[in-house]
C-alpha cells in the first residue's frame, strides 16, 4: 500500500509544493490542472484520498478558487464491491454460530430477511459501504441495508497516516508556516465518524427528535435496531422518493410540468430545512449534497417508516424532504446562528459593507483580520452588481457570491467553520438543483422571507435583531 500511494502520489506531492501558494494567473491555472491530475488519481488511491479531495473542494481559502471548483467534480463513489463480501458481512455481523459455518458464499443469515441470498447488484455503491433492497422476514417491511466495505478501518487508518506525512512534504517545500498535515487529522475524523454505524444511528435519530416540531418537518428513515444494526451493518426503513437528479432527469427527458415542480418543491423544502437546521436546533446534517435528499411524496411512505413516527400507523399525506447519511453531523453556536441570519439579510439587500461585518461574528475572521480592509474587498467585489430594467440592484447568484468570498477568504487567510461550509454546500446544491428547473431562481431571495419570520419571532428580546427589521 505504501508503494502504491508513493508512485501515484509523490509527482502530485511535489506538484502540489510548487504550486500551493501561487497567487498569479499562470500559476492559479496550474493548481487547476493539479486539481484535475488529483481528482483522476484520488480514487484509484482508495476513499481516503477521495474525502481528501472533497475536503479540499470546501476550503477555496487554501488552494484557490480554480481548483475547488475543479475537485467539486469528485464524487463519493466506488464500483461496488462483490455481493459474496457483502453477504459474508452480514452473516459476520447479524448472524448465528450455525451462519458461520455457510459454505454458500452470497446466502444471508437464516430469518432475519424474506431473501435467501444477498441481490447481486447493490442499490447504491460508495466508497465506505454499499446499500441494498430487502424485506424483513417477520412482516415483509421493505428494508435499507447499508454493508461496510471488509478492511475498511484499517485501510483508512494506514492513509491517513501516510497522508499525514505527506502533507508534512508539502508544507516544507512549500516554504509555508502553514502546516498542511491538519487537513489528515481532519479527513481521519470524518472517516472514522462514517465507519461507526451504531453513531451514525443515533445521529440520525437525534437528528430526527430535535427536527420534530419544525414546519416542515424533515424525515429520517427510522433505524431498524433489534439484531439488525451493528457497527458495520446499518438497516433502516426503506422510504420510496427521488433524488434531485432523478427529479432533474424526469423533468429533462419527458418535458414535465410537474416533475419541474417537484424538483423546485424539494428546493423550497431543503431551504426551509437547511434555516432551521441552523437557526432553530443549531444541528445540521454534515453532508448535503444532493445524493443524500429526496423527496418523498404524499402517499408514497408510511409514517412508520420515519424516525420518531415509528408508531404510527398512517400515510404520510405531505410531500416530505428526507436526509439519508448521517456519519456527519455539524453543530451551531447561538452566535454564528445569530451572524448567518444577518448576513441572509444583508445579502438579500445587497448591503455588502454590513455582509463583510457579519463574517466576523460568524467566526471567519482570524485574530488581527483588519475589518475594514475585508469590507472594502467585499463591496469591491460585489458593489457594483448590475440595475435591473427598474434601476433597482440585482444580486449575484449564491454560486457566485460563494465563490467572490472564497477569493476574499483566500486574500485575508480566513479560517472556514465546519459549519459554515455546510451552509455555503446546501444553499449551492439547492440553488444548483432550482436553477436547472427555473433559470431565474436566486436562493437568496427563496431564505430571506424565512429569515425575516425568524427575526419577528425572536426580536422581541433582540436588539441587533429589531435593528435588521427597522
Amino acid at each position: 500500500r505504501v508503494i502504491a500511494v508513493t508512485l501515484q502520489f509523490s509527482k502530485m506531492i511535489a506538484n502540489t509544493a510548487v504550486n500551493i501558494t501561487a497567487e498569479n494567473e499562470r500559476d492559479v491555472s496550474k493548481k487547476a490542472l493539479l486539481a484535475r491530475e488529483f481528482a483522476d488519481v484520488a480514487p484509484k488511491l482508495g476513499p481516503t484520498f477521495v474525502k481528501l479531495g472533497q475536503t479540499l473542494a470546501s476550503r477555496p481559502d487554501i488552494i484557490g478558487v480554480a481548483a475547488a471548483s475543479t475537485l467539486e467534480t469528485l464524487q463519493d463513489a466506488a464500483p461496488p464491491f462483490d455481493a459474496k463480501e457483502a453477504a459474508k458481512v452480514i452473516r459476520d455481523e447479524l448472524g448465528s454460530a450455525d451462519d458461520q459455518t455457510i459454505r454458500e458464499s452470497d446466502a444471508l443469515p437464516a430469518g432475519l430477511f424474506t431473501e435467501t441470498h444477498l441481490p447481486r447488484t447493490p442499490i447504491a455503491a460508495a466508497s465506505f459501504g454499499q446499500v441494498y433492497r430487502l424485506h424483513r422476514a417477520s412482516d415483509g417491511v421493505a428494508l435499507a441495508v447499508k454493508v461496510q466495505r471488509p478492511g475498511a478501518l484499517r485501510r483508512v487508518a494506514l492513509d491517513v497516516v501516510l497522508l499525514r506525512k505527506s502533507l508534512r512534504v508539502v508544507s516544507k517545500a512549500a516554504g509555508t508556516s502553514t502546516d498542511f498535515s491538519y487537513l489528515a487529522d481532519e479527513v481521519g475524523r470524518a472517516l472514522y465518524g462514517e465507519l461507526d454505524y451504531i453513531a451514525e444511528a443515533a445521529n440520525s435519530e437525534k437528528f430526527a427528535a430535535l427536527h420534530a416540531s419544525c414546519v416542515p418537518r424533515p424525515c429520517v428513515p427510522a433505524v431498524v435496531r433489534d439484531g439488525y444494526t451493528t457497527t458495520r451493518i446499518l438497516t433502516t426503513r426503506w422510504v420510496n422518493g427521488a433524488s434531485p437528479k432523478e427529479l432533474l432527469a424526469t423533468a429533462r427527458d419527458s418535458g414535465s410540468d410537474k416533475a419541474r415542480r417537484d424538483a423546485l418543491q424539494l428546493v423550497d423544502l431543503g431551504v426551509a430545512c437547511s434555516l432551521a437546521q441552523l437557526l432553530d436546533t443549531k444541528y445540521m446534517h454534515g453532508d448535503p449534497h444532493s445524493g443524500n435528499l429526496l423527496l418523498a411524496p404524499a402517499g408514497a411512505n408510511d409514517q412508520s417508516a420515519f424516525a420518531g413516527m415509528e408508531h404510527e400507523a398512517n400515510v404520510v399525506d405531505e410531500p416530505r424532504l428526507v436526509y439519508l447519511d448521517f456519519g456527519s453531523v455539524v453543530e451551531v453556536t447561538p452566535e454564528h446562528a445569530s451572524a448567518m441570519l444577518a448576513s441572509l439579510v444583508h445579502l438579500h439587500r445587497n448591503d455588502w459593507r454590513a455582509f463583510a461585518m457579519d463574517l466576523g461574528g460568524m467566526g471567519l475572521f482570524k485574530p488581527g483580520t483588519d475589518a475594514e480592509a475585508v469590507a472594502d474587498a467585499v463591496a469591491e467585489s460585489f458593489g457594483g452588481s448590475s440595475d435591473n430594467n427598474n434601476g433597482e440592484p440585482v444580486s449575484p447568484s449564491f454560486t457566485a457570491i460563494a465563490k467572490g468570498l472564497a477569493k476574499v477568504a483566500l486574500k485575508f487567510r480566513f479560517r472556514l467553520p465546519g459549519y459554515y461550509v455546510v451552509v455555503v454546500r446546501s444553499l449551492a446544491t439547492l440553488e444548483g438543483v432550482a436553477l436547472a428547473a427555473d433559470p431565474n431562481f436566486k436562493i437568496v431571495r427563496a431564505a430571506y422571507p424565512r429569515a425575516i419570520a425568524q427575526l419577528l419571532s425572536a426580536s422581541a428580546g433582540d436588539p441587533k435583531g429589531r435593528e435588521l427589521l427597522e
